[in-house]
């Protein structure tokens, strides 16, 4: 009896996969986190910085965008418009 009480349940199907996929996802969320604070900036900061970063990139030819306004008749160069200013 004594042998039993000791022994703990290690059943291979004993946790199921959706706890074990639960464990997985806290896990990496715990290491974005970890991740995020070493930048030590605040949120706003970033979002400022990503948005920066991404208006200096131009829009590609590839674009479907791009494609959509060359179809109406948009030339590079030009503005967009009745009178085609550009800002």
């Amino acid at each position: 009896m004594r042998y039993i009480v000791c022994c703990s349940d290690v059943r291979p199907g004993l946790v199921s996969q959706s706890v074990s996929r639960r464990y997985q996802n806290e896990a990496k969320h715990r290491a974005t986190n970890l991740a995020n604070r070493q930048q030590n900036k605040p949120r706003q900061q970033l979002e400022t910085e990503q948005r920066d970063e991404g208006l200096k990139i131009a829009i590609t030819a590839e674009n479907k965008g791009f494609k959509l306004l060359e179809k109406m008749g948009y030339k590079p160069g030009t503005g967009i418009g009745k009178k085609g200013l550009s800002v």
